[in-house]
């Protein structure tokens, strides 16, 4: 069973941190190897586990905005940051679910 907990402080917000790491070092795999021409060493230096860690919790806590992570049989298997664009309305950021745990409907929790 999938379940979902808050994780703007403690070893929640430790796992929000590693995975957005994560997602980042997927999402620069991905432009090399569709874009192998493309520069992409700045962006990477300017997205490091402490960049990240900076990010958060940020805007990322209630009222506005909130941090969850998915966890399935004791594992962390995903996250998701929402943050407040204007009154009513909110953005997802930082939607990563762990490759070994995709296809188990955890982005659908």
């Amino acid at each position: 069973m999938i379940e979902i907990v808050h994780a703007e402080t403690g070893d929640g917000l430790e796992d929000v941190i590693r995975l957005s790491q994560k997602y980042v070092e997927w999402m620069i795999a991905e432009i090399q190897t569709h874009y192998p021409d493309l520069d992409i060493n700045e962006f990477a230096s300017e997205h490091t586990y402490d960049d990240i860690r900076q990010k958060f919790p940020g805007e990322h806590v209630p009222p506005d905005g909130c941090l969850l992570i998915a966890i399935n049989e004791g594992k962390v298997c995903g996250c998701i940051g929402l943050g407040k664009l204007s009154e009513g309305i909110c953005e997802m950021r930082t939607l990563y679910v762990l490759p070994e745990c995709r296809g188990m409907g955890i982005g659908k929790s």
